[in-house]
């Protein structure tokens, strides 16, 4: 029996560092990409700041290109969680006014996501198009 509870608490401090990992993983690309834009990040220098191994990355987000589009679509889930609770008996006027100034405090509080943001929509937006569109 003492096996079994050292293999489930072990199994469950790895599944806390693994999501440790990730969310730092992610803190951590986001100002990579924002200071240096997609193609002048660099994961080793992600890997650096998060202080974990290379292989990590390619662990949990399968490249580059895969974290990239987790850091935006973390961002837009983010913005967009305000509009979540909005019903279709809603002000129009009253919801957009909370969603700008939610969008505002979130770009004080986060400015480098604003930036990232910002830069994704200026390349044309490659990998935000699909969330863009709508439906």
């Amino acid at each position: 029996m003492a096996q079994a509870n050292d293999t489930s608490r072990s199994a469950t401090i790895r599944s806390r560092d693994a999501a440790r990992t990730q969310a730092e993983i992610l803190s951590v690309a986001v100002r990579e990409f924002a200071d240096h834009g997609f193609h002048g990040a660099r994961v080793e220098r992600i890997t650096k700041a998060a202080k974990c191994n290379s292989r990590m990355i390619y662990h949990y987000f399968g490249s580059k290109e895969q974290l990239y589009r987790q850091v935006l679509e973390d961002i837009l889930g983010l913005w967009n969680d305000f509009l979540s609770d909005v019903t279709p008996d809603d002000d129009p006027a009253l919801v957009l006014e909370g969603f700008v100034r939610q969008k505002l405090r979130l770009a004080f509080e986060r400015p480098r996501a604003s930036r990232l943001f910002a830069q994704e929509v200026l390349r044309g937006a490659p990998v935000l198009a699909p969330h863009l569109e709508g439906d």
